[in-house]
């Protein structure tokens, strides 16, 4: 999960709070999805079995977002948004995945 520590100075205060992150992924299961496949493709890199459930959430968090934007549910101006955009990139470049 992304660190407080990592948070921009300039960011909004709440992103500089654990639980406010914690709490994002909490309600948002797209969010949660996005979290869980960065948090197993890191996994994979030194335990076996985790990459195929990465590319799972992986894939979950990005119908599902997909789904949102397309129904109209969202506005794009969600921070949850956000977040979910950046691990989902995260998760793109990550070494495991580039190996495919």
């Amino acid at each position: 999960m992304i660190s407080p520590l990592n948070i921009l100075a300039s960011s909004h205060d709440q992103f500089k709070d654990p639980a406010f992150l914690g709490s994002l992924a909490t309600h948002r299961p797209v969010l949660k999805d996005a979290v869980l496949a960065c948090s197993m493709i890191h996994l994979s890199n030194s335990h076996d079995g985790f990459q195929m459930e990465a590319l799972r959430r992986y894939n979950r968090a990005l119908a599902g977002l997909r789904m949102q934007i397309e129904d109209g549910s969202v506005t794009g101006e969600e921070d949850w948004i956000l977040f979910t955009t950046i691990l989902l990139h995260v998760f793109e470049v990550s070494e495991p995945i580039r190996k495919l």
